[in-house]
């Protein structure tokens, strides 16, 4: 019998004429069918399959036979081979075609679970919001990302996206939680509100008032039905205000949108908020 791996008499012995002469003789064995079916129906038994498992996992208890292992195995032929097969374009288009071609992946990514994980983890990854934020420093792509976010195919499928969106209670109460703090621009209409008619608006962004799935910024608090919205020139680029205005009405609510921009003329702003109050 050979000494027990890992052993310097192992080692000794692997260097010694007894071994050569050992594998010659192992060889000779496996060629006998009888020892083939005997060593077959063996490492099929239960008994085996769990010898063979507390002996890997005791040799796996020593850190410097895994470390050994491991430098072995990187320094291979076979794994150089393996790595430079697995990185070819013939390997991964042979792995893509039997995934295609697996019914069970076909439904697997065909499910509405499987491609709402696949985004959310695409973009919360690090990797991804940097390549995106190194994509937003090129003009040209910035450009083209403004004309598609204007045009009406866009924009109808952002609007069901989000409306599918709120119907998931999940979704909501983590969309609005996120919003709890109010914008600059917010803030700063609260403020103008607050001095030209106190008392009668308040800020509802935080998801205190719902109507139709939509949660407007501010509402009045004193027995009109009026609402208030503030869009960001980001978040809100290419929306038509008057669509907000009529998804309100239909509930019976008036409702005013003032653009972030239209902030920088105060003045303005101050007159179509009275003028809005007034009717």
């Amino acid at each position: 019998m050979p000494p027990k791996k890992g052993t310097p008499e192992y080692e000794a012995w692997r260097n010694s004429p007894q071994y050569e002469e050992y594998r010659q003789r192992m060889r000779q064995r496996r060629r006998d069918p009888e020892f083939q079916e005997k060593l077959r129906q063996a490492m099929q038994s239960e008994e085996f399959r769990a010898k063979m498992s507390q002996a890997a996992k005791r040799q796996w208890q020593d850190e410097a036979l895994r470390e050994k292992l491991r430098q072995e195995m990187l320094t291979s032929e076979r794994y150089r081979q393996s790595r430079q097969f697995m990185q070819s374009e013939e390997y991964r288009e042979k792995l893509r075609q039997a995934m295609l071609q697996s019914e069970k992946y076909r439904q697997a990514m065909q499910s509405e679970e499987y491609r709402k994980k696949k985004s959310q983890a695409m973009l919360q990854s690090e990797s991804f919001q940097q390549m995106m934020k190194e994509r937003w420093q090129d003009e040209a792509f910035r450009e083209k990302m403004h004309q598609v976010r204007q045009s009406e195919e866009f924009r109808e499928k952002l609007r069901q996206a989000l409306q599918e969106l709120w119907q998931d209670p999940d979704y909501a109460r983590k969309a609005l939680t996120q919003h709890l703090r109010q914008t600059r621009p917010e803030k700063l209409i609260e403020q103008r509100l607050n001095e030209l008619f106190p008392g009668e608006y308040k800020y509802v962004g935080d998801g205190q008032l719902i109507i139709g799935g939509k949660c407007p910024d501010f509402a009045n608090v004193n027995g009109k039905k009026k609402l208030i919205e503030v869009f960001g020139d980001y978040w809100h680029e290419g929306q038509d205000p008057q669509e907000r205005i009529e998804f309100f009405r239909q509930y019976g609510f008036d409702c005013l949108v003032i653009w972030e921009s239209e902030l920088e003329d105060i003045t303005t702003v101050v007159e179509k908020l009275v003028e809005f109050h007034r009717v």
